[in-house]
């Protein structure tokens, strides 16, 4: 073949090596593929698919070929190359155009070699892994020599039976592609150990992958056996419990680990807990337990790679865990600044075994030691507390109650935005500032009017304070010293003028609150418009023609009003009195600088003044009355109005009646009702008022009389004058002073029998014997036995009374002349005894030598004048 055929020919295979015309081209290569290990042999056969093939051949470098037509045999019994190309083609005839084509099919050809050797080694301890640490990764090599084509295998990582790494893409000196040539390749594998790979191999496995017509082999390598190191990571059947008083029980800590690890428990130590160490973990038994036994259990695992720890939380029914400490003193209520301190410390044994330290926060500045110092905190409001950090408990803290306080600098309390007087009902403000005072939300201010608390202790707020600041504003957070004013509404009435108003400031606390703070005393003036009193002042006024009438002004307010009258007719008289005569229309102007007031008086004035003539008489009845017997008397009133204003009232001496009487117009005929209508009258008429009395027995002489007066809104004219009517009461005579009915009498001793009778007039009184003797006048002597009846007339009537004289023994002289003799004999043993006892101690002898008459003793006998007898008593 020429040159020019053979430069075609080639062109037209790698055509065809890159797919052109090949779907098209009528060959067919068997087989299809060449895979054949390096020194081995081949054999292709080519065949031509069209009957209009004019030539068939192989181009290949290496090998034996046969010729023909139609097949073409091409083979190679030794293969020593690494890279062989060849291909088959074939010349055609095609009619449709009549012209000769040619077209080229590539035989692909692989050539192997197997690996030398494949080995496994730890890039750090070489063909001994040693110990690997579980979570740090660790690579290992997998080697592989003298192997061809090295782009066609891969290696899988296995660990015991797991694959760890499939078809791992291998790494070489120089780019795989660029050589078909043997060559030596390494695969790393990045290893992070666990423990359960502990005591497992590592292998790395070389996979050919030669395709379908290739050999389906796989190397192996020598496996590294792994001793993996792993700290405890997970501590089981520790679990939080709940325990009954009085019962028992048992915590468990068990983990793996390797090395193995040690055991160590955290807790708050008491005499009732026992630990025990067990293969592969550890125990923790409570025996009867407490309230004490409430808290944390830990279970602290370790070994030289790392440590860990589980808390289990045992809590015991119906008890509470305390923290075991004791603040003295328990609060603290003092002045700010004060040099005082309190101890925290631990409040049992217990405390004291598992204490692990005691410390102060304050706020949120820790202050170590058990001992805090007051003096050094700076702060007005201090969150104090202990805090306790104990075995099993960890940190646990008691509050610490402090309160600092300031009295205040001053109190003051000023009127808001006013100045000079108030007015009456109206609204003002009055405001106390509490200057520099702490803690605020203590502070209780208390109002006083006088020395009345008020009701309305105010609203407290801080003064100078901004308003974008709500937290430093705020009352209830404030605990620094500030200035706080309280605020009060008053309302002041027209009497309190010169009230006066004090605020007092005292800080609430429960021990020992300080004195209270007094402000200054506030007196306030209060002003108000004038009131007319409208009680001395009526709206309308009636006067008597010819009785000059006085008005009375009076108001009240302040300053004190100016007042003056003013009449419709313009007359302006200055004052609040004026003496009005005639009708007309006054008003009463009260003035000063608040306001004014006015009151209109309408005068009226009235013709008729009082009644001409007040008559009483007895109605239907002349001379005497008779007593228990009911009469009228009338009182005639002559010539009087207005009737309507009439009030009658009757008397009996200076008794007020309850029985006042009916008016009536007297003289008035039937027909005129409206003339007789006492409401709708209003000229002079005569009226009359009549009434009933029943006169008794001991009103002989009632004297009677009746009043009338006209009731008059304002200054109504004195009662009118009456004479008084005395009435003479008859009446049939009782005896009233008899004997009794029996009356003894003593033969030779008359009795004087004596009736006396009341009667009016006078009653006629006469005595009448049995026997038909009659004696005139009340006395009557009566010597003899008899009945005798006493007998009263007048011309009312008569009264009897019936007296039986009866006659007796008389035994008086007997009686008289024994009591005279006793009395004889009684006072003659008197005298005699007497007699003896003067003579004894009455008598005595007296001398006249050495008188002192300037001493006055016993010695000195006095008479009944000034001078004295100086005498000596002789022995």
């Amino acid at each position: 073949m020429r040159v020019g055929e053979r430069v075609a020919l080639l062109a037209a295979l790698l055509l065809n090596l890159t797919g052109l015309h090949a779907s098209s081209c009528p060959l067919e290569i068997e087989p299809p593929e060449v895979v054949v290990p390096y020194g081995g042999s081949f054999s292709v056969l080519c065949c031509a698919l069209t009957p209009t093939a004019e030539s068939l051949g192989v181009e290949a470098a290496y090998g034996e070929k046969s010729d023909g037509t139609e097949t073409v045999t091409w083979s190679i019994k030794q293969v020593d190359a690494w890279e062989i190309v060849a291909g088959c083609f074939v010349n055609y005839f095609l009619c449709s155009n009549c012209t000769v084509e040619q077209c080229v099919k590539s035989i692909p050809i692989t050539v192997y070699k197997y690996p030398q050797n494949v080995t496994i080694t730890d890039t750090e301890g070489g063909s001994d892994a040693g110990e690997l640490d579980e979570g740090i990764l660790r690579v290992f090599r997998c080697d592989v020599n003298d192997v061809a084509p090295a782009e066609n295998i891969s290696v899988t990582w296995l660990i015991g039976n797991r694959t760890v790494l499939p078809n791992h893409h291998l790494n070489g000196s120089k780019d795989l592609n660029d050589t078909k040539k043997p060559r030596d390749v390494t695969s790393l594998f990045s290893y992070e150990p666990r423990r359960e790979d502990d005591t497992l191999q590592i292998r790395c496995q070389v996979n050919f992958n030669l395709g379908p017509s290739g050999p389906q082999k796989r190397q192996t390598s020598q496996g590294l056996s792994l001793r993996i190191r792993y700290p405890p990571e997970k501590i089981t059947q520790l679990e939080d419990t709940e325990l009954e008083v009085g019962s028992s029980s048992t915590l468990k800590c068990f983990s793996d680990a390797q090395p193995a690890a040690t055991y160590h428990w955290d807790y708050y130590k008491t005499g009732n807990v026992q630990v025990m160490d067990v293969p592969g973990g550890s125990h923790l038994h409570i025996n009867k337990t407490t309230d004490v036994n409430i808290g944390n259990y830990t279970c602290i695992v370790a070994n030289d790679l790392k440590n860990i720890s589980k808390m289990a939380r045992v809590t015991v029914k119906g008890a509470n865990s305390q923290c075991p400490i004791t603040i003295t003193p328990e609060r603290l209520v003092m002045p700010y600044g004060n040099q005082t301190s309190v101890l925290c410390k631990n409040s049992n044994e217990d405390a004291s075994r598992n204490v692990i330290a005691l410390n102060w926060r304050v706020d949120h500045q820790i202050v170590t030691g058990p001992r805090l110092f007051l003096d050094k905190v700076l702060v007005w409001d201090p969150r104090a507390e202990c805090i306790g950090t104990f075995s099993g408990i960890g940190k646990c803290s008691k509050p610490f109650d402090v309160t600092f306080y300031k009295t205040a600098d001053s109190v003051s309390i000023h009127s808001i935005n006013h100045t000079g007087p108030m007015l009456a009902d109206e609204e003002y403000q009055l405001q106390c500032d509490i200057v520099n005072v702490a803690p605020v939300q203590n502070l209780t201010v208390r109002w006083y009017q006088g020395d009345d608390l008020l009701k309305d202790k105010g609203s407290l707020r801080v003064t100078g304070c901004p308003h974008q600041n709500k937290v430093e504003c705020d009352n209830q957070v404030i605990r620094s010293p500030v200035n706080v004013s309280s605020t009060i509404k008053v309302r002041l009435g027209r009497n309190p003028d010169g009230a006066q108003f004090r605020c007092e400031a005292q800080l609430a606390l429960e021990e020992q609150p300080p004195p209270p703070t007094n402000s200054n005393v506030l007196s306030l003036s209060v002003h108000y418009e004038p009131i007319i009193n409208s009680t001395k002042l009526p709206l309308r006024l009636q006067v008597f023609k010819g009785h000059p009438t006085e008005l009375v002004c009076e108001a009240d307010g302040r300053p004190a009003p100016n007042i003056h009258w003013v009449s419709a007719k313009g007359v302006r008289v200055s004052g609040g009195n004026l003496t009005v005569t005639e009708a007309g229309v006054w008003t009463c102007n009260a003035t000063n600088v608040v306001g004014y007031i006015s009151r209109a008086v309408e005068v009226t004035v009235l013709v008729k003044e009082t009644a001409d003539q007040v008559l009483i008489h007895p109605l239907g009845h002349t001379g005497p009355m008779l007593a228990d017997k009911e009469y009228k008397l009338q009182c005639d009133i002559v010539n009087v109005a207005p009737v309507q204003n009439l009030t009658v009232r009757w008397y009996q001496g200076d008794d007020l009646l309850k029985d006042q009487g009916s008016l009536r117009v007297t003289g008035c005929p039937h027909q005129n009702k409206v003339e007789c209508d006492i409401k709708g009258i209003r000229s002079p008429v005569n009226v009359s008022s009549t009434i009933t009395v029943r006169l008794g027995r001991n009103q002989d002489g009632a004297q009677f009389r009746c009043e009338a007066q006209l009731a008059l809104e304002q200054q109504p004219p004195p009662p009118m004058m009456f004479h008084r009517l005395n009435l003479s009461v008859h009446y049939r005579p009782i005896i009233n002073k008899k004997p009794e009915s029996k009356v003894p009498v003593f033969k030779g001793y008359p009795v004087d029998l004596v009736c006396e009778a009341d009667g009016r007039p006078v009653a006629d009184i006469h005595w009448y014997s049995a026997k038909g003797v009659h004696v005139s006048g009340g006395n009557l002597t009566a010597t003899e036995a008899g009945v005798w009846t006493c007998n009263a007339t007048n011309v009312v009537g008569y009264s009897l009374e019936e007296v039986e004289v009866v006659m007796k023994e008389d035994y008086l002289p007997l009686i008289a002349g024994f009591v005279a003799a006793t009395v004889l004999i009684i006072s003659a043993v008197f005298i005699f005894f007497y007699s003896i006892y003067y003579k004894n101690t009455k008598m005595r002898r007296y001398s006249l030598k050495n008188p002192k008459p300037s001493v006055l003793n016993g010695n000195v006998a006095h008479n009944s004048w000034d001078s004295q007898l100086p005498m000596t008593k002789l022995p």
